[in-house]
């Protein structure tokens, strides 16, 4: 994760909106559910992100695995839940 959020930051504006693009039509060409795909195709958070520091985040979050990506969420849920006890 940290060669691929350093081989971000050096990525120019062009580049990233391009492998974003990629990124974001292929999560849309292979997803199997219908619902998800229509969301995926339709949600302006996806398709009409404007911000390249948000669009490199999207790409680095797609290339985590589940199970990365899970731990790192239960972690967000925790770190709130012991922020608002």
């Amino acid at each position: 994760m940290d060669r691929l959020t350093k081989l971000l930051s050096h990525l120019d504006d062009i580049t990233a909106v391009q492998v974003y693009s990629g990124v974001i039509y292929e999560i849309i060409h292979d997803c199997d559910i219908l619902w998800l795909k229509e969301f995926y195709q339709e949600s302006p958070n996806w398709l009409m992100n404007w911000n390249i520091n948000n669009k490199k985040n999207t790409i680095a979050w797609s290339e985590l695995s589940d199970n990365d990506k899970n731990k790192y969420l239960d972690n967000e849920i925790d770190n709130y839940f012991s922020k608002v006890i």
